[in-house]
Order: structure tokens, then C-alpha cells, then sequence
């Protein structure tokens, strides 16, 4: 029998990738992806990840496959929200991943995602516009003052001139809408695209 795929953030990104493979559509009837669509990550900024990784565990970039998985999680928590894991456009992959297969797709995201990873509501201090557009530029290497800045202008009244919001919004946009916008948009005829508010 086939079966349907469900996932969030990360399990999203797994279950869109295993969509792709060869023969999937004998076993996956359909899929439900929120929060994330798979993303290649360019080998100059993985390679730079696996550096600064290494560099915070004070290790040989050699050993770090050798270290235990709490160890690896607790020193890549340590980096975030700057790193980028995940699927390197190398080797196979090097041309991009396949389109998204002949699957019936909903695709959904939900707005001011960046919230989770840029909004701390229990703590006391709040980032100024200088320091949340500083961490926009680290968190979406190239763009990132453009994003911040675009964010910033177009802030509903109730939140303007709120630096986290701002980030949250550019965040928002990089990480989840245009990624999510991109993956149904090569294949309009099968991906149902869903924004929740």
C-alpha cells in the first residue's frame, strides 16, 4: 500500500526529499510539508560551518565525526542561529535537487515563522536595529541587510519600529516563503500552497 507523508520544519524537508527519490510515487500517495521545503546548501558556506563546528569544540575538523550526537547538537545550538546544515549542492546533487515528484502536494507555511528562531519573549533585553540587522546579515549571508531593511519598512502599524519583528519578517521571508513559493512554483499543477496567519 502507499502511504502519506507528514512533516514540520525539518521532518518537512525530510519528507520532500524522500518524495523526490526514485520510486517514490509506488509508495507515498501524498504529502503534507509545513515549514520547510528542501534546500541545497552551497560548499563554500558547509565547508565554513564544518570550520566554525570544529573550531567551538576546539577539535581537528577529522574528529568530529568521531564525537557522540549531544555533543555535536549541543556545540551546533552553540553556533545558530548563523549555521546552515544540511544537503551540500556537491557530487550528485551538484546541479540541484529534483522537482518535486508527480505527488499530490500542500505545502503550507505559517507567517512571522522567524519568530521561533529570533524572538525570545521571556527575555528582558531587547536588540536594537543595529544588532537585529547585524544578525540578519549573519543569518542570511548576502542579503541580509537588504532583507532587514525591506522588513523593517513594510511592518504592519502595531509593530513598527520593533527591531525583532523586523528580523522575524526578513527571517520569515528568506527561510520559509520564498523557499516554499519556489518549490510549488515547479510544479503549480500538483502542490496546493497554503499560508496560515
Amino acid at each position: 500500500g502507499r502511504v502519506t507523508l507528514a512533516g514540520d520544519s525539518a521532518g518537512s524537508m525530510s519528507a520532500a526529499i524522500q518524495s523526490v527519490l526514485p520510486g517514490a510515487d509506488t509508495r507515498i500517495a501524498a504529502l503534507s510539508l509545513h515549514s520547510g521545503v528542501p534546500r541545497l546548501t552551497e560548499p563554500d558556506p558547509a565547508a565554513d560551518v564544518v570550520q566554525r563546528l570544529a573550531a567551538q569544540l576546539d577539535v581537528p575538523v577529522r574528529q568530529l565525526a568521531e564525537l557522540d550526537d549531544s555533543t555535536l547538537i549541543a556545540a551546533a545550538s552553540a553556533i545558530a542561529p548563523t549555521h546552515r546544515f544540511g544537503p551540500v549542492a556537491a557530487g550528485e546533487l551538484a546541479d540541484g535537487l529534483p522537482a518535486p515528484s508527480a505527488i499530490p502536494t500542500r505545502l503550507s507555511t505559517t507567517s512571522d515563522e522567524g519568530t521561533f528562531f529570533v524572538l525570545n519573549e521571556r527575555s528582558p533585553r531587547r536588540l536594537t536595529s543595529t544588532e537585529a540587522e547585524a544578525l540578519a546579515a549573519a543569518m542570511l549571508p548576502g542579503d541580509g541587510h537588504r532583507r532587514y531593511k525591506e522588513a523593517a519598512l513594510s511592518l504592519p502599524p502595531a509593530r513598527a519600529d520593533d527591531p525583532h519583528w523586523a528580523l522575524s519578517a526578513a527571517v520569515t521571508s528568506a527561510l520559509f516563503e520564498e523557499p516554499a513559493d519556489a518549490w510549488a512554483g515547479t510544479a503549480p499543477s500538483r502542490v496546493r500552497r497554503t499560508r496560515y496567519s
